[in-house]
């Protein structure tokens, strides 16, 4: 299910080997909140080595700051894996995913720069990512 909802370029660049589940008892106490996320190793069809974070939302109503919590996990996913790879001389992509189960519809950007107050002229230069979102309550019942 995961692979039919990630975007198109980054679902037709993963290879057929299947994710692997990455233990994520690294991350810090105060993110640790979410304890159904899971994050998976993948690897592309070229060789290369990246990750799928996927973040559940059990929320009523969709968190205006869900890009903030992202940067943070994605943050901590690096940080742990240079700890395990000195040696680097790239890092690894990392795509995060937001799985949201509530009452309200997801009505806010699926972007981390909405969250920044900048000048427009500044947009070049600042953090920006997006993730896709999947609205489990926008999904028809069967």
């Amino acid at each position: 299910m995961l692979r039919e909802r990630l975007p198109e370029p980054v679902a037709k660049s993963l290879s057929a080997r299947p994710p692997r589940l990455v233990d994520t008892s690294f991350v810090d106490k105060e993110l640790r909140g979410h304890l159904s996320d899971r994050l998976f190793k993948v690897e592309t069809i070229h060789g290369k080595a990246a990750f799928l974070y996927v973040l559940i939302e059990h929320k009523s109503a969709p968190d205006g700051k869900v890009g903030w919590q992202l940067l943070r996990y994605l943050g901590e996913i690096l940080k742990q894996w240079v700890k395990e790879n000195p040696t680097w001389d790239r890092l690894p992509a990392i795509v995060p995913f937001v799985f949201y189960h509530g009452e309200r519809e997801w009505k806010i950007p699926n972007e981390f720069l909405h969250l920044v107050d900048f000048e427009e002229s500044w947009r070049p230069y600042l953090l920006d990512f997006r993730f896709p979102v999947l609205d489990l309550g926008a999904i028809p019942d069967r």
